[in-house]
């Protein structure tokens, strides 16, 4: 036998003398190669997505009657014309929301218990709104530059108080809300009622007043502060549903057995031939192959119902049912 290229006290002198990391890379290095993918696709984290305004329709419903509303409440104030309607209803982040080169007056109302919610509306239809309570014209264009005054701010606050209400109004079939004013603003940078990056929910509706002045006024809803409700509309929903699918089985069913059908009393059949059927004369019988003992078929469409027995009952011809059949359709039944 031959010796050892190396003896054992030579061994661990070697080794010795290799770094921990050194002799972890020859362990790895002596390993065979393993199969390697062709690709392999990246894996992101994420947060799992919230719930969008789509899966809600009773929002927008909601809504809807708040543009009615609106459309009552400013009518109150002016004697020209006016006119309300919905323009669109925006999912972004709070920043983005803020985000406009129209000059605006922002209303931050506040739910004890719910948290807040921000009114924005332009400046022309604030300055306009005060101007008709002020018994003017109502059609007024302000100047760009130029703040509100205290006695201003002070009127604004109506139009903060009216819409708090409305939308109580509007909201009080899902949750009890009481909204106060607890600040008035022109740069919504001075705004502080929540996180940027939050999510909220926009909706918009345009007021034209007269021929001069046309303006948005804004709804800007949290997600924070809409999460409970929607959890509540959600589950409203579900119930609702639930409830409709029973009143319309109801109606279907009753629907269904209030329905008309047609029966057919078969007596026999027979097989003739096309020259027999013609040369048939008043008097001939038709050879049925049916025992007189047999009960007849009842129909129902094509298929056969019951067995009966004909006769007679208070000098009508009638059927008496002998057997309920299973129903099957039978391929030669016409």
């Amino acid at each position: 036998m031959s010796e050892p290229v190396l003896n054992k006290g030579e061994i661990e002198a070697l080794l010795g003398a290799i770094a921990p990391e050194e002799e972890a890379d020859a362990l790895i290095a002596s390993f065979p190669m393993m199969p390697q993918p062709e690709s392999v696709d990246s894996f992101e984290f994420r947060e799992e997505e919230k719930s969008g305004l789509n899966d809600y329709p009773r929002f927008s419903q909601m809504h809807d009657r708040f543009t009615e509303a609106l459309l009552a409440n400013w009518r109150m104030n002016f004697t020209n014309t006016i006119s309300v309607f919905f323009k669109e209803t925006v999912e972004s982040s709070y920043f983005e929301a803020l985000d406009s080169d129209e000059p605006r007056v922002y209303f931050t109302l506040e739910s004890p218990g719910s948290g807040h919610i921000l009114v924005v509306l332009d400046k022309a239809l604030v300055v306009s709104y005060i101007d008709a309570l002020l018994s003017g014209s109502g059609e007024v264009i302000p100047d760009e530059d130029t703040g509100l005054t205290p006695l201003e701010l002070k009127l604004a606050a109506r139009i903060a108080s009216s819409t708090g209400s409305m939308l109580a109004d509007l909201w009080s079939p899902i949750i009890k809300l009481d909204f106060e004013l607890k600040q008035i603003d022109l740069d919504p940078m001075s705004l502080l009622m929540t996180a940027e990056d939050e999510l909220c929910f926009s909706v918009t509706n345009v007021i034209v007043l007269g021929e001069e002045v046309r303006g948005e006024i804004t709804i800007c809803y949290p997600f924070s502060f809409l999460e409970p409700m929607l959890i509540t509309m959600r589950s409203q929903a579900r119930e609702q549903t639930e409830s409709i699918d029973e009143e319309w089985n109801s109606q279907l069913k009753s629907s269904i057995l209030h329905s008309p059908i047609e029966l057919r009393l078969e007596l026999g059949r027979c097989n003739i031939r096309i020259q027999d059927f013609l040369n048939y004369k008043t008097g001939d019988f038709l050879p049925l192959t049916i025992l007189e003992r047999d009960p007849a078929k009842l129909w129902i469409d094509k298929y056969q119902s019951y067995l009966a027995i004909p006769g007679q009952q208070d000098g009508m011809l009638a059927a008496e049912i002998i057997e309920i059949l299973k129903l099957e359709p039978e391929n030669n039944y016409d």
